[in-house]
């Protein structure tokens, strides 16, 4: 018989820290059933083992989400749409994400390096003209990644702008601004649409116009769904690790001196928080069993949902030594921030280019950069699925 769910998991908490319920369920009940604010109960898995298991086994869908299964969410709406990767299962799901993936991978974004830099110098620039005390989320963190990502695609100015409040609204937890939701998920794909037939009609040597190009079969729907992936799905995430990373440096004392004397430092840093803190509120799309699935004397049932916690696994004592300790001279094992198996994220190379231009250009620039408030003034968002600071005051 399946369990009651436990419950709500999922609400808004401010700092890095693991969420306190999630931590008690790893250490308690590491495969347990839960309550999300919306769609039908999941299974929750917090293990490391476990993520990196389901995530790679075939006997799991998301073809179900949003068909015969209200997919289990923190979010009013369900954003993810039909043609997304994120709802495909092999051999659809690798086609596309190699697609989607050759114009943002190691090689390729190392090519893009000089790009990146003039960006995060002009975001610089900026902050320095507008005067101290200055938002590094504001001018930095909510800026740099969709501008990056815009001047790779060719995409106008006005429309960063609007892909930025569209973005935000999408991932709204907040009920009552559903209508808006609704509207800016219109909006984006609306202009992705006419971005596809722009871009095939007068192709330009942007990576829209490549992806659109690209040999693979993808139809003009998997298409639209990879340009949003690329454009706003997966720069959210982006901006706020960006605002987490930045809080993290400003955080601990003498940690940009340190990166001054030994800039080697910073990827490791990078990686840490990464690890660390939860970027998250809630969960990544459900994944559903296909037949009865057994994990460690649980048996999860054909039909239901389960989701996975990157944080907690990120957390997990089994596989990292201290791990509510940060350490930015951990190496070895992989942290799971990414994503795992064949749903990695298919933009991290992007994402770690930006943070260390970012990180390396701000402590090179200002060298005395340092919180302008104490650290408990600092507000986190509560309004979206990200966690990251709202403002971040700074001096330099």
């Amino acid at each position: 018989m399946t369990p009651s769910p436990k419950p709500v998991i999922g609400q808004a908490i401010d700092g890095l820290e693991l969420d306190a319920d999630l931590a008690v369920l790893l250490a308690d009940a590491p495969i347990t059933r839960i309550t999300l604010p919306y769609g039908d109960p999941a299974w929750l898995l917090s293990r490391y083992s476990d993520i990196q298991a389901v995530t790679n086994d075939s006997r799991f869908t998301r073809a179900a989400l949003g068909v015969t299964v209200d997919p289990p969410r923190v979010t009013p709406t369900f954003i993810v749409p039909p043609d997304a990767v994120q709802r495909k299962d092999l051999p659809r799901s690798a086609m596309m994400r190699e697609s989607i993936g050759k114009g943002i991978n190691h090689r390729r974004m190392r090519a893009y390096s000089e790009v990146v830099q003039q960006v995060v110098e002009a975001a610089i620039d900026d902050l320095v003209r507008h005067g101290r005390p200055g938002d590094l989320i504001e001018t930095v963190s909510s800026r740099v990644p969709l501008t990056v990502m815009g001047r790779l695609m060719d995409i106008p100015r006005p429309v960063l702008d609007d892909i930025r409040r569209w973005t935000t609204a999408l991932f709204s937890m907040e009920p009552e601004r559903h209508e808006e939701t609704a509207a800016a998920k219109k909006g984006l794909f609306g202009y992705l649409a006419e971005l596809l037939q722009e871009r095939r009609a007068h192709p330009g040597g942007d990576m829209a116009s490549r992806l659109i190009a690209a040999p693979g079969g993808l139809t003009d729907g998997e298409i639209i769904t990879a340009l949003g992936q690329l454009l706003a799905i997966g720069i959210a995430p982006t901006n706020a690790l960006l605002g987490d990373i930045l809080y993290a440096m400003l955080t601990r004392p003498g940690q940009v001196e340190r990166f001054r004397s030994d800039p080697a430092g910073i990827p490791r840093f990078i990686e840490e928080t990464a690890r660390y803190t939860q970027v998250l509120v809630g969960f990544g799309p459900a994944l559903v069993a296909l037949e009865d699935v057994h994990f460690d004397g649980v048996t999860i049932a054909a039909g239901e949902s389960v989701v996975y916690s990157y944080a907690s696994g990120n957390r997990d004592p089994a596989v990292f030594e201290r791990p509510a300790e940060f350490d930015d001279s951990r190496t070895g094992t992989k942290h799971l921030m990414f994503g795992a198996g064949q749903h990695a994220c298919v933009g991290q190379h992007f994402s770690r280019l930006v943070f260390e231009t970012v990180l390396t250009t701000l402590v090179t620039r200002l060298p005395g950069i340092e919180l302008a408030v104490p650290e408990k003034e600092i507000r986190w968002d509560s309004r979206t699925i990200w966690r990251f600071p709202e403002t971040l005051p700074a001096h330099w």
